[in-house]
C-alpha cells in the first residue's frame, strides 16, 4: 500500500515535470523562436584555443567555477545576456491561459465598462447645464462643477493570471544577443581580461520552434596589480594623510595582486570619497578622484596611482581660482518653518494685516515669513535669548517663522547634528550627520517636508552654514480602519477608530485615541462539554467577540527628566517616553474577560543596531467571568496549575526589552545577510514585596490588593533570527531564514502559575506549523489517552527552531520549504503526570521534541502577504517508543484507541495528518 502511494507521488511529480516542458512554444508567431538560454551556454576555450560549439550532451556542460580561469564567474555572466529567458513555470502559466478567451473577456468588459462611463458622464453634463443655467439666470458666471467618478477599467481574471503570474514568451532577437556579447567583452575587460576574445552562435531547433545562444569566451591572461600609491603632490598631503586613516578604519577592497577591476576601482572611489566627506571635507565627490594605471612594458602587471583632481572656480572676470581640498567646520545653522496653508494660521486676519503693513503679498502660494528668534549658545549653555552684541558667540541657530512656533525651539534644536559644541573645539562636518539630523527631524512627525542645504560661508572661510526648509503638516488626524486579522492561524475581522494629535503640548508630544472593536475565532480551553457535547469551534468559526479602546500619550524625551539633565544625554539616543491606558473586553465560549492596563516605558536606541526598551511599570487588572460550564470541568480536573492560570488577579510589571538588528549596517557594507534579535526580561510582585502591601485571603492563602491577588513572576523570552540570502546575482529571491525561540518563566510567592497571558504556547502558522495553533502538550504528554484534557495547552518553558527556505515562481508568486521543531515544558515537577517535566538536559530531551516540515505558497500584494503553509509532523512526542516517526507503525497507538469511546475517538485528529494554516505576513 506504502509503495503504491510512493508510485502515485512519483507519478504525479512527473506528469506535472512533463507538462512544464511541453507546449512551450505555443503562442510563438510563426517564423520566431522561442529564445531560451541553456546551462551549457557558456564555453570558457583555453588560451589560444579554436573557438567551437560545445556539445548539447548536458554532461559537457561547463558552469560550475573550474579550470584556469576562477575569477570569472559563469553565474555574473548570465546577467549580462539580453532578453532574459522565461521561467519555465511563468511561461506555464501564461501558455494555459485561451488568449483568444483572455481578450474575448477584455473586449466584453471595456464595454460594459464604456457604457458605464458615457451614463456617468452624460449624468455630469445634465447636472452642469442645470448649474450652468441656473447661475447664468442669477447673472452669475461661475457655477461649483459635478465631476462624476469613472470606473476604472478591468480586463478579467485571465489578463490578471497572465501578467502578475504569467510570462508571454521571450523571442530571439539576434540584435540584442549580439549585443550582450559586446556586453560579456566589457565586463571582462573591466574585471582585468584586456585582451579577452568573446564570440556568439545561435543554434535553432526548428520543429519546437526554439533557439539559443552558444557563446564562447576567450578570457587570456588577466591584467593583475603589482604596486599601488597615493598623490605625492604637496597641496594633497592631507587627503594622502585621510587616506592612510581610510585604510586602518576601512577594510580597501583594492590589493597588490588583484585583478585590475574597474568596477572595484570605481567602487573603491566612492568609499574613500565618503569617508572624507565624513571627515569633514565639504563636498568631496569620486568625480575628484581618479586612478593613474600604468601596464607599459610590465607584462599584465600594472601599478595603480591615487591622483586626485583639485577644485576650481569660475571667477566673475572669467577666470578660474583653485579652491583647496580643506576640512570646514559649521557656522549658523538658519531653521526657515514654513506655513502649509491658510489654515495653520491661529489668526490669518492678523497675519495678512501685518503683512499688509510691511508692503508684502502673498506670492505662488508661499506665504512670507516675519518672526524671528534667535537660539544662541554662549561659552557655558545654550539659551533663549534676544540676540545681543555682549554675547560671547559660538553657535547661533535662527529660527525664521510666522505667528508663534508650532514647536518648542530646543527640541528642533536637538535633532540638529551639525553645530559647534564644547567651547568650539568640535564642530566639524560630517555628512552623515545631515543624514541623521534629516531622519531625526522627520521622525518627529510634525513636518510634511523637511529640505536641509549646506553652503559655504561668503564671510568666513572653512565655515559651512546650515539651513533647514521645514514646512509644517496637519497636526490631527482622523481615520477609520478595518483590519483583517491572523493570530497564529485563527482568524479575524475588526475596525478601529482612531484620533492623532502629533503635537498637543507644542513639544512634538503626540496624543492617539483609539477605540477597536472585532471579532475573532479562538479555540476552545477544552474540545467537549460537561455532558460529553463535541464543541463545535474548530477554530474557523467567530465565536470571539472583543473591544479594545486606548488612550496613548508619547513623548520624543524620557519623562521625567529636565531639560538641563536632558542635554548631558547624547542625541543618538532617540529618546521616547509613553504612557499607555487601555481596556480591553473580550467574550469567549469559555469566559468573559476584562483585562485593565496602564503601562509607563522608555525607549531610546544605543546604536544604530541596538533598542532599549524599559517598560518601567505596567499595572494590568485582569477579572474573568467562566462560564458555567467552563467552571465545572476546572473543578474536575482540580489541576492547581490551570485553576491558577485562569483566574483573576492583578500584576505589577517591569520588564526591559533589548532588540538587535544589523539588517540596516549589512545593507550599507553591502553584505546580505543579517541578524535580528530580541531578549525581554520581566518581573512582577516585587513592589507589593518591598512596601509589604497584602492582606492573606482565608480561603486560598493568597495575598490580595483591590480583591485579586496579585501575581509574582520572573520571565525571560529570547527570539534570535538570521537570514542568509543564498541568491546569485546579488539578487534577493532566494533566504534561508532561521529563528531560535527560547523562553521560560518562574512563578514564586504568591502565584502557583504563570498567568495566562504569560504562559508559552507552541503550534500554529508562526509556530510550529504541523500542529493547530497551541495544541502541542507540554514534553511528551500523551493528551489525547485523556477525555478530559484541554484543547489550548500552555507550560512554562519553550525551545523552539525554525528553518525556512523561501524561493519565489514569480515576483507576485513566491514559496517556502520549512522545518519546525520545538516543544513546551513545565519547569516544576508534576508528580501525577511526568511526561511534561523539564527534559533539556535529560536523557529523554529528543523524544520530546515534535518536529514538522512543510510547503508554502506566498502571495506578494506588495504592501501584504498573503501566506497559505501545509505541514505534515515527521516526529510526534506523544506516541509511543518506537511510534514516534512518521515512517513507523503504531500498533500500541491503535491499542489504546480501542478502549475508549467512539465518539472520542472519532473527534481526535489522525496523528501524522497534515494541518493547514493561513497567515498574513512572514511567520518571521
Amino acid at each position: 500500500m506504502v509503495l503504491v502511494q510512493k508510485l502515485r507521488l512519483l507519478f504525479g511529480i512527473s506528469l506535472f515535470l512533463m507538462m512544464l516542458g511541453c507546449s512551450q512554444a505555443k503562442y510563438v508567431p510563426q517564423g520566431e523562436y522561442l529564445y531560451q538560454v541553456k546551462k551549457n551556454s557558456f564555453f570558457r576555450a583555453p588560451e589560444n584555443a579554436t573557438i567551437h560549439f560545445l556539445s548539447q550532451n548536458k554532461k559537457d556542460s561547463i558552469v560550475s567555477l573550474k579550470g584556469s580561469y576562477p575569477d570569472i564567474s559563469i553565474e555574473e555572466l548570465y546577467t549580462l545576456l539580453k532578453p532574459q529567458p522565461n521561467r519555465k513555470f511563468n511561461l506555464f502559466v501564461y501558455n494555459r491561459i485561451d488568449s483568444l478567451k483572455m481578450n474575448t473577456q477584455i473586449e466584453r468588459k471595456k464595454e460594459k465598462i464604456n457604457a458605464v462611463n458615457e451614463r456617468r458622464m452624460a449624468r455630469q453634463n445634465r447636472i452642469n447645464k442645470k448649474r450652468n443655467d441656473k447661475s447664468k439666470a442669477k447673472g452669475d458666471r461661475n457655477y461649483f462643477q459635478k465631476v462624476v467618478k469613472l470606473k476604472k477599467e478591468k480586463k478579467g481574471w485571465r489578463n490578471f493570471i497572465a501578467t502578475n503570474i504569467g510570462e508571454a514568451p521571450v523571442l530571439m532577437d539576434t540584435v540584442k544577443v549580439l549585443k550582450s556579447k559586446d556586453q560579456i567583452q566589457l565586463f571582462l575587460k573591466n574585471q582585468g581580461f584586456l585582451e579577452n576574445e568573446v564570440s556568439v552562435a545561435i543554434r535553432y531547433k526548428e520543429k519546437k520552434k526554439k533557439a539559443y545562444p552558444v557563446y564562447t569566451v576567450v578570457p587570456k591572461t588577466p591584467t593583475r596589480i603589482q604596486k599601488i600609491y597615493f598623490d605625492d603632490r604637496p597641496e594633497y598631503s592631507t587627503l594622502k594623510e585621510e587616506y592612510y586613516q581610510f585604510l586602518k578604519k576601512k577594510d580597501t577592497l583594492i590589493h597588490i595582486g588583484d585583478l585590475l577591476n574597474q568596477d572595484v576601482l570605481d567602487t573603491e572611489r566612492a568609499r574613500y570619497s565618503k569617508f572624507c566627506r565624513d571627515g569633514a571635507f565639504f563636498d568631496f565627490s569620486k568625480s575628484f578622484i581618479y586612478f593613474e594605471v600604468d601596464t607599459i612594458g610590465r607584462d599584465h602587471l600594472a601599478t595603480v596611482t591615487f591622483k586626485i583632481i583639485p577644485r576650481t572656480e569660475e571667477l566673475v572676470d572669467g577666470t578660474t581660482t583653485v579652491i583647496p581640498h580643506t576640512t570646514y567646520k559649521i557656522g549658523d545653522v538658519t531653521y526657515v518653518i514654513k506655513n502649509k496653508n491658510k489654515d495653520s494660521f491661529k489668526d490669518y486676519p492678523a497675519y495678512e494685516k501685518k503683512l499688509a503693513g510691511y508692503g508684502l503679498g502673498i506670492v505662488g502660494g508661499r506665504y512670507p515669513l516675519l518672526d524671528t528668534l534667535y537660539y544662541v549658545d554662549s561659552v557655558f549653555k545654550k539659551k533663549f535669548i534676544l540676540f545681543g552684541p555682549t554675547d560671547v558667540l559660538v553657535y547661533k541657530g535662527t529660527f525664521i517663522y510666522n505667528e508663534k512656533l508650532p514647536v518648542s525651539p530646543f527640541l528642533i534644536d536637538r535633532q540638529n547634528f551639525l553645530e559647534i559644541t564644547d567651547g568650539g573645539d568640535n564642530g566639524w562636518y560630517k555628512e552623515y550627520y545631515v543624514e541623521r539630523s534629516y531622519s531625526r527631524l522627520l521622525g518627529l512627525d510634525i513636518f510634511s517636508s523637511i529640505t536641509p542645504s549646506v553652503k559655504m560661508d561668503e564671510d568666513e572661510s572653512r565655515r559651512l552654514n546650515v539651513k533647514y526648509e521645514l514646512t509644517t503638516a496637519d497636526k490631527q488626524l482622523f481615520s477609520f480602519e478595518p483590519n483583517a486579522t491572523n493570530s497564529n492561524g485563527y482568524l479575524g475581522a475588526s475596525i478601529s477608530m482612531n484620533y492623532t494629535n502629533k503635537n498637543i503640548f507644542g513639544g512634538a508630544e503626540k496624543l492617539k485615541l483609539s477605540i477597536t472593536g472585532g471579532v475573532e475565532s479562538q479555540p476552545a480551553v477544552f474540545d467537549k462539554t460537561v455532558d460529553g457535547q463535541q464543541v463545535l469551534n474548530s477554530g474557523r468559526t467567530f465565536n470571539t467577540i472583543e473591544i479594545y479602546p486606548k488612550i496613548s500619550l508619547e513623548f520624543p524625551k524620557l519623562i521625567p527628566m529636565g531639560k538641563r539633565l536632558q542635554k548631558t544625554l547624547s542625541k543618538r539616543l532617540y529618546p521616547n517616553t509613553v504612557i499607555d491606558l487601555s481596556y480591553n473586553f473580550q467574550k469567549r465560549s469559555d469566559f468573559v474577560r476584562n483585562l485593565t492596563e496602564f503601562a509607563y516605558s522608555w525607549k531610546f536606541n544605543e546604536a544604530k543596531t541596538k533598542i532599549h526598551q524599559i517598560k518601567w511599570q505596567s499595572f494590568n487588572f485582569i477579572k474573568l467571568q467562566k462560564s458555567e460550564d467552563f467552571a465545572i470541568k476546572l473543578a474536575l480536573l482540580n489541576d492547581p496549575y490551570l485553576l491558577n492560570t485562569y483566574s483573576d488577579h492583578f500584576s505589577n510589571k517591569f520588564e526591559y526589552i533589548f532588540t538587535y538588528n544589523n539588517q540596516r549596517i549589512q545593507k550599507e557594507e553591502g553584505k546580505r545577510n543579517y541578524v535580528f534579535g530580541t531578549a525581554t526580561f520581566g518581573t512582577s510582585g516585587y513592589l507589593f514585596d518591598v512596601v509589604g502591601v497584602g492582606l492573606n485571603d482565608v480561603e486560598n492563602e493568597l495575598r490580595q490588593i483591590f480583591g485579586v491577588p496579585f501575581t509574582q513572576f520572573l520571565k525571560m523570552d529570547y527570539d534570535l533570527r538570521y537570514y542568509m540570502n543564498v541568491s546569485k546575482y546579488k539578487s534577493n529571491d532566494k533566504m534561508i531564514a532561521y529563528r531560535l525561540l527560547a523562553g521560560a518563566g518562574y512563578a514564586y510567592g504568591n502565584s502557583p502559575s504563570l498567568p495566562y497571558e504569560e504562559s508559552f504556547f507552541a503550534g500554529g502558522s508562526n509556530d510550529i506549523r504541523a500542529w493547530s495553533a497551541r495544541t502541542i502538550a507540554p514534553g511528551g504528554t500523551q493528551i489525547w489517552r485523556d477525555t478530559n484534557a484541554t484543547t489550548t495547552q500552555i507550560s512554562d518553558m519553550r525551545l523552539e527552531l525554525n528553518v525556512e527556505y523561501r524561493f519565489q515562481f514569480s515576483d507576485f508568486i513566491k514559496a517556502a520549504i520549512f522545518v519546525d521543531a520545538g516543544n513546551i515544558w513545565k519547569l516544576q515537577d508534576d508528580p501525577e503526570n511526568p511526561e511534561d517535566d523539564l527534559s533539556v538536559f535529560g536523557k529523554n530531551f529528543v523524544t520530546q521534541v515534535a518536529m514538522g516540515a512543510g510547503f508554502g505558497l506566498r502571495l506578494d500584494f506588495d504592501f501584504f502577504i498573503v501566506r497559505l503553509d501545509g505541514a505534515i509532523p515527521i516526529h510526534n512526542p506523544y506516541m509511543f517508543a518506537g511510534e514516534r516517526w512518521i515512517w513507523e507503525d503504531r500498533t500500541k497507538y491503535k491499542a489504546i484507541l480501542n478502549t475508549l469511546p467512539d465518539n472520542y475517538v472519532n473527534s481526535l485528529k489522525i496523528p501524522f495528518s497534515p494541518t493547514l494554516s493561513f497567515g498574513i505576513g512572514y511567520p518571521f
